[in-house]
């Protein structure tokens, strides 16, 4: 999953469209921690679902409603951190993901950050160098 967004990042940003990358990484509540935050989970956020899944947390309904507030700033400006008003979240500036700075928002409930996009760089360098012989 990383290698593959990780080289989808370099191309698009390679071809100048503008790119923001992010790992989400907030449990849902009543996830066993040994479970970690499993793939898929961050939708129930993305789409501001505060019953259920997200429960009464108010550190998840804030990150909640920073995610849906980020997407439609992107969606409709390109950019993930300001919207037409000057409104903004309480991420941290979300900045654009380019080959010489690779970067990630780490979108945690307790604290949002960015992160340096390195993980395993070079064994993830190496997938992305054989990609198409892994796909024949």
């Amino acid at each position: 999953m990383i290698a593959g967004r990780r080289k989808l990042c370099a191309q698009y940003a390679e071809a100048g469209q503008p790119v923001y990358s992010y790992r989400f990484a907030t449990r849902p509540r009543g996830a066993a921690e040994a479970a970690g935050v499993q793939h898929f989970v961050n939708v129930a956020f993305s789409f501001q679902n505060i019953t259920g899944t997200l429960g009464p947390l108010s550190s998840h309904k804030d990150i909640s409603t920073d995610i849906g507030r980020s997407y439609l700033n992107f969606v409709y400006r390109h950019d993930p951190n300001a919207d037409k008003e000057g409104a903004r979240t309480a991420l941290p500036h979300w900045p654009r993901w380019t080959a010489t700075r690779p970067s990630n928002m780490v979108l945690n409930a307790t604290r949002p950050v960015v992160e340096r996009d390195n993980f395993r760089e070079s064994g993830i360098a190496f997938i992305q160098s054989i990609s198409r012989e892994l796909l024949a």
